[in-house]
């Protein structure tokens, strides 16, 4: 699953946190404007994303990333 951080109804840390709960082996990944060390906290031990990814990445980064999170926890 890929969340923006800031999304209009929810924040992506609290969505991620739900689909945690609901969903524990799905990959989670976090796409947010800037790195700050309160967000990659809350990320990782709330929401335990396999990945903080920037929206500078770019597209090709974000489909390796995502491609190689859906390999790893394939069985």
């Amino acid at each position: 699953m890929v969340v923006g951080h800031q999304p209009p109804a929810l924040d992506g840390i609290t969505l991620l946190v739900q689909l945690r709960q609901l969903y524990p082996d799905t990959p989670r990944l976090l796409v947010v404007d800037s790195i700050c060390c309160d967000v990659l906290r809350e990320a990782i031990n709330r929401a335990a994303v396999h990945k903080v990814l920037t929206l500078h990445a770019g597209a090709g980064t974000l489909a390796r990333e995502l491609r190689d999170a859906l390999r790893a926890a394939t069985p």
